[in-house]
């Protein structure tokens, strides 16, 4: 930014004193500084204006510099300058306006409030024109050379009014303050070393809102995914019997037994399905129970708000092997928590109206059905304990116990003779301790009683083989009674409604609980689908 050397002729002839010897000394300084150039002069003193004329686009803002250098501009942060001390040609020269200089303690910039501000008088002191570019009119006037400055302009100058405080550092931009830090919310975590706008912290706080409120939306089940279930009783639900120990996995694939047994971790549970007859098994009904299980289960979690998100359990159907003799009916279940397979276990009947199905461990374990009973004509569960018992006492049966116990793999083989004698003792006093009979009234055509009663014990083995040999030994044995008549192992009927192997459908229990929500003794199974087609198709084919 060039400023105007002062000349000889820039000084209006009417100045004050202007052949005081004071003013000729200023005069010879001004000469002998060399700092300025030249001004147009100005023909008389009647051409200045008597107010301070507006500033116009190439005008910038007066800076004040507390450097070396008075006249030279400067973007240093400006720092207090002294108190300057008045000398007495300074104090000569000084033209009075219409209110008095405040000589004020530290320097301060005026503020708009002030109409006629002063700036403190200093021999070194120069007003700049102004930088900051302002917009008068419609048009500009094209740029002339500024008017020469006089005691009276300086005087009557006004500068730009500066919202800063008089210390702080001179910036070509107003800095907007900081916005107030936003209220940090339970769903909402603000990070303090980044400034966020309100605008955008408030897009921010809806969009927070609106996923938590789709969560819950999302987490929220259908009325119709978790139906009431029958409640567990007091005493618990009846128990379902096994036929064997793998009887869940009867008709599967090996192999794929074995994926589900490796690589599917824990927890996991296997599902049987009431009243879901294996002939009769298509793929629309498997789709049809693995969706309705699953509504079943996720609904039980959500209930306890077992999961975080949104839970999902999942269901495999069982693997149909190539030699199958039926359609297996366990499912695997997995992808849940513990709680929840504890949960599952506990009740272990889940019975709604859309679906009932029994919960089982995935681990194998040993039924305590042997086989039951058909011949005596008696209903008394006691005389008939008494008779197996007299049969089993029999030395014939204690000596086959003893082959086959001694094959197990946890026979203790290295005990001296007489605690082996003892082992074998104890152990076949655990199974005639553990007998049980039950009383199944089964009746024939004209309401004929032909009770059967099942035999209930626990063998003391877990070897799956040693296990089998056992039973077997106790089911080929004749049991008679000179007064009951005699009791021969009868064949295994399974219900269709709980698959247990102790009952058939007509003399379910499952039905006569109080609440009961699953299949009823009087309603059959389901058509399938397209099943009446095919009867047809059949009678057609026959024609």
């Amino acid at each position: 930014m060039a400023i105007t050397k002062a000349s000889k002729n820039s000084i209006p002839a009417n100045t004050k004193n202007l052949n005081s010897p004071a003013s000729q000394k200023r005069k010879h300084n001004t000469r002998s500084s060399n700092r300025f150039e030249a001004i147009a002069p100005m023909d008389d003193e009647s051409d200045l204006p008597s107010t301070p004329p507006l500033a116009t686009p190439n005008q910038q803002p007066c800076r004040l510099s507390a450097s070396s250098d008075p006249f030279r501009e400067t973007t240093q942060t400006p720092t207090p300058p002294p108190r300057p001390h008045l000398s007495a040609e300074t104090q000569e020269d000084h033209v009075p306006t219409s209110q008095p200089t405040p000589v004020p303690s530290t320097p301060q910039l005026p503020t708009p409030m002030q109409e006629d501000p002063t700036p403190p008088p200093h021999s070194n002191l120069v007003i700049t024109t102004p930088q900051r570019r302002i917009r008068t009119q419609e048009n500009s006037p094209a740029p002339t050379a500024p008017a020469p400055a006089t005691p009276r302009q300086m005087s009557t100058v006004r500068p730009p009014p500066i919202q800063q405080s008089p210390l702080a550092p001179a910036s070509p931009r107003i800095a907007l303050p900081p916005p107030p830090a936003a209220t940090a919310s339970p769903n909402h975590r603000q990070c303090n070393s980044v400034n966020i706008t309100p605008v955008l912290q408030a897009h921010l706080l809806m969009a927070q809102e609106h996923r938590r409120n789709t969560t819950i939306q999302t987490r929220t089940p259908n009325p119709s995914a978790f139906p009431t279930h029958t409640p567990r009783p007091v005493n618990g639900f009846p128990e379902t019997h096994l036929r064997h120990s793998a009887q869940l996995f009867d008709d599967m694939d090996q192999s794929a037994i074995a994926t589900w047994d490796a690589r599917v971790p824990e927890p996991k549970l296997l599902a049987r399905i009431f009243d879901f007859i294996p002939d009769r098994i298509t793929p629309e009904n498997t789709q049809t129970v693995i969706a309705t299980m699953k509504e079943i289960i996720n609904g039980i979690e959500y209930e306890l708000q077992l999961h975080e998100m949104q839970p999902d359990a999942k269901i495999a159907p069982p693997p149909l092997a190539q030699d199958a003799q039926s359609a297996p009916i366990a499912f695997l279940i997995y992808d849940i928590s513990e709680t929840t397979r504890d949960i599952l276990l506990q009740t272990r009947i889940w019975a709604t109206p859309k679906l009932t199905f029994e919960v089982f461990p995935f681990a194998p374990t040993f039924p305590t059905l042997l086989f039951p009973l058909d011949g005596f004509v008696t209903r008394d569960t006691t005389q008939v304990k008494y008779t197996v018992l007299n049969h089993w006492y029999a030395d014939k049966v204690y000596d086959n116990y003893i082959a086959i116990i001694t094959q197990d793999p946890d026979y203790p083989a290295d005990l001296p003779p007489q605690d082996q004698l003892e082992w074998m003792s104890n152990t076949y006093a655990r199974i005639t301790d553990s007998l049980e009979i039950n009383l199944l009234d089964i009746r024939r055509r004209g309401n004929v009683p032909a009770p059967r009663h099942n035999v209930f014990a626990t063998l003391p083995t877990t070897n799956p083989k040693t296990w089998h040999d056992l039973r077997t030994l106790l089911e080929n044995i004749v049991y008679t009674d000179p007064l009951h008549g005699t009791g021969k192992k009868g064949p295994i009927r399974q219900c269709q409604i709980c698959h247990c192997v102790t009952h058939p459908r007509g003399l379910c229990p499952f039905p006569n609980i109080d609440g009961w929500l699953g299949p009823k003794i009087n309603n059959p199974p389901p058509p399938m689908p397209n099943e009446d087609n095919r009867r047809r198709n059949k009678r057609g084919n026959r024609n």
